[in-house]
């Protein structure tokens, strides 16, 4: 029988004495936010006999700052971490799906087409959001549940962003990823559905002292201190990581956003997305939100030195936000329309890279000297991953013998398949905003209450009710005006807010679930190509060549088509001229214009030139599907300092391509047309010799290969063996291999 998913002050005090008076547990968890409450409940489904601790309160630390999405991963992808891409499109696919399709929905994501927005940018853009559909449906998430990528026209775009700029928008792309109503409220779900499963879920106890199997804990309230053993100890204390293992070596960033009142931005329905200028791979969002709101973020700023309770927003960081999605607006923003700031530290390892936006977002996991287990870095979104993740390392270190995990397919607490102890009672006529924040269990918010009046709001203009502060305290652990204000609602973002519902707050806590102690405040694309062969660089300049009188002396045309790369790669398509290809080649414009009419064609015959020099590769066929791809993989030729040229001369061209169907047409010659047919014919083999479901439509998986190596090119990163084998063994084969639907 299920236990009670209701956390409260009652509850957490026979709760601690059990603890106090030797209970023996499997896992002590130390930490209370998105990945350990996430550990609590693997464990807990499993069997097995779990504590969590947290100094303070759930969803206290980083876990409540973020951007309130479940990416899909698709920043990932021009990195080359296709496996976190992979992954997380995986756990967004089954959060929104299974575990809390009440909580996380799909939320339209609107990149204006703008006169500032380049063509390079909006190529890479548009591929980007192509691979986001390859990933979704990699992943096996419907398009029901997150629909597929499109362009959309300026009308569209200023219906769904009023306030967007109107001078020379050309439409906009629209693309769609995962949105939470609250993280703070995901936490809170997957920690009561962990006690739900028998795990003790303990606020205010901290932790110390500890080893492999045993710890110190403190009640924050009473100032009790006790010792428990645990036949496992796992740290998830995010950026307090170091605090329970001196050995981790982490290096907080600092992501910030600004609250603002959903008028200033015109009632959006879609998220704005904003190109950062300078960067091909990062945006800024202005996301509609709960209660009336649109979040803007975010930054990315290394936060060294002491770890702090709540981080602030620096003035930089503020002004970075403004001025980026300024350039988008009709009307300037000013800091006078923000109503509200938070910031939250990202726990990342420290790789020693320049700048904590290029560092990995992967999680690790790692046992110190004393015997802890840790788990640190990863993203929100990889939460259920990384619990399974840890919990697995512990099982295998400490010869554990629990079940299998169940997690993948657990629905939590406020899913439809998981209503809770419902009392019977109206569930029609609810508040809308009160559904969307507890879902099936919505009805039960209602009627527990013992307040009067419980479907009135606690203040005008605020669309929380009374009956959820109660539950609050009553259901979910909340034990003092912080926990409801600024963890179990979001009231407390805007200060003005907080002001006007403080007293309410207090009125709940004055019940018998009124912890003891004192209320405190605190604010809170295969590569194909090469330049360099047989002794032949694009780059260098010709040496003069005499040119003979009459017919045209075609000796030349491989000078004058060597040079138009060179250019390209250099200078790019924009700014290379007749007169730059003329010099390069040591010949005069005529002898270049009595060969092509325009510099398209110059650069069309020279892509063309250079892509008869790469030998050809024959598809291969070694028997099986895993073989062809190692053969495939091996025929990629070693990556070298000349092949940077190679990445120069795509995307120079590239751009250009948009407005030019000659370059466009030998641009897919030479990057996409021959792997493309490769992967088709080595597919082929495999449904041939029944690897692949005959019947299967494969028309689109060498689309999407081709796809994630453009947007690695137009990033500037190479296509080597290491990322290939990742393309074909990530998204190639086990699309090709997936059962039908």
């Amino acid at each position: 029988m299920p236990n009670s998913t209701a956390l409260n002050g009652a509850r957490r005090t026979a709760e601690v004495t059990a603890l106090a008076d030797g209970e023996a547990l499997d896992v002590l968890v130390i930490g209370g936010g998105i990945t350990g409450v996430g550990i609590a409940l693997d464990a807990a489904s499993r069997g097995m006999r779990v504590a969590l601790v947290e100094k303070h309160d759930l969803a206290f630390g980083t876990s409540r700052w973020s951007s309130k999405l479940v990416h899909g991963g698709l920043r990932y992808l021009a990195s080359g971490n296709v496996g976190i891409a992979r992954r997380s499109a995986i756990e967004r696919g089954i959060l929104m799906t299974r575990n809390a399709p009440h909580l996380v929905h799909a939320m339209p994501q609107l990149v204006p087409l703008l006169p500032s927005m380049g063509h390079v940018k909006r190529a890479l853009v548009r591929t980007g959001f192509l691979a986001g559909d390859a990933l979704r449906m990699l992943a096996g998430t419907p398009s029901s549940t997150l629909p597929r990528s499109r362009t959309i026209t300026a009308q569209r775009v200023v219906e769904m962003a009023p306030t967007v700029r109107r001078d020379g928008l050309a439409g906009g792309f629209l693309a769609y990823d995962g949105q939470l109503i609250d993280d703070a409220r995901l936490v809170v779900a997957v920690a009561r559905t962990a006690a739900q499963h028998g795990a003790r879920i303990l606020t205010y106890v901290g932790a110390s002292n500890a080893t492999g199997t045993s710890a110190r804990l403190t009640d924050q309230r009473s100032g009790q201190s006790f010792d428990v053993s645990a036949r496992a100890v796992i740290s998830a204390a995010g950026v307090w990581g170091g605090q329970i293992d001196p050995s981790l070596k982490l290096r907080p960033s600092r992501g910030t956003h600004l609250v603002f009142d959903a008028d200033v931005f015109g009632n959006p329905t879609a998220a704005l997305t904003i190109p950062i200028p300078g960067e091909l791979n990062r945006f800024v969002f202005a996301m509609p939100e709960q209660l009336g709101r649109v979040y803007l973020g975010l930054t990315d700023e290394d936060a060294p030195g002491p770890i702090p309770d709540v981080p602030e927003p620096s003035s930089q960081e503020i002004m970075f936000l403004l001025d980026t999605v300024n350039t988008a607006l009709a009307t300037k923003l000013e800091t006078t329309d923000v109503i509200g700031t938070y910031a939250g530290l990202r726990p990342l390892i420290d790789t020693g890279e320049g700048r904590t936006a290029d560092v990995s977002r992967d999680h690790a996991v790692v046992e110190s000297p004393s015997g802890v287990i840790s788990v640190v870095g990863g993203k929100l979104t990889e939460y259920r991953y990384m619990a399974e993740d840890v919990l697995n390392r512990a099982i295998g270190l400490r010869h554990l013998r629990p079940g299998d995990c169940r997690t993948r397919n657990l629905p939590l607490i406020g899913a439809p398949t998981n209503p809770g102890p419902c009392a019977q009672g109206p569930a029609a006529g609810l508040p809308a905003s009160l559904v969307a924040r507890y879902g099936a269990e919505a009805a039960n918010v209602i009627t527990t209450a013992t307040c009067e009046r419980p479907t009135e709001a606690v203040a005008d203009g605020i669309d929380v009710t009374r009956a959820e502060f109660e539950y609050a305290v009553t259901h979910e652990g909340a034990l003092d005006v912080d926990d409801i204000l600024d963890r179990r609602t979001r009231i407390g973002l805007v200060p003005q807010d907080r002001e006007r519902v403080v007293a309410v707050a207090e009125e709940f806590l004055a019940g018998p679930h009124r912890r003891s102690g004192t209320e405190s405040y605190r604010q809170n694309g295969l590569h194909a190509m090469a330049v360099e062969r047989a002794g032949n660089d694009p780059l260098k300049r010709a040496p003069r060549v005499r040119r003979s009188p009459g017919r045209l002396d075609r000796s030349l045309d491989a000078v004058i088509l060597e040079a138009a790369l060179a250019g390209v790669a250099e200078n790019g398509y924009d700014q290379l001229s007749m007169d730059d290809i003329a010099s390069r080649a040591r010949v005069g414009k005529a002898a270049i214009y009595r060969r092509w009419p325009s510099k398209a064609e110059v650069v069309a015959d020279a892509i063309a030139h250079w892509r008869r020099g790469v030998g050809p590769v024959d598809p291969p066929n070694t028997g099986s599907l895993r073989g062809d791809i190692d053969a495939l993989v091996a025929a990629v030729p070693d990556f070298e300092a000349a092949d940077q040229a190679t990445i120069r001369i795509i995307v120079g061209v590239a751009t250009a391509a948009m407005h030019h169907p000659v370059l466009a047409a030998a641009l897919d010659d030479l990057v996409l047309s021959r792997p493309r047919q490769l992967i088709r014919v080595m597919l082929d083999h495999a449904v041939a010799r029944g690897e692949v479901p005959a019947g299967r439509d494969l028309t689109l998986i060498p689309d999407v290969a081709m796809g994630l190596n453009v947007l690695r090119v137009m990033t500037g990163r190479p296509v080597d063996r290491v990322f290939v084998r990742r393309v074909l063994e990530d998204v190639v084969l086990p699309l090709a291999i997936a059962p039908g639907p």
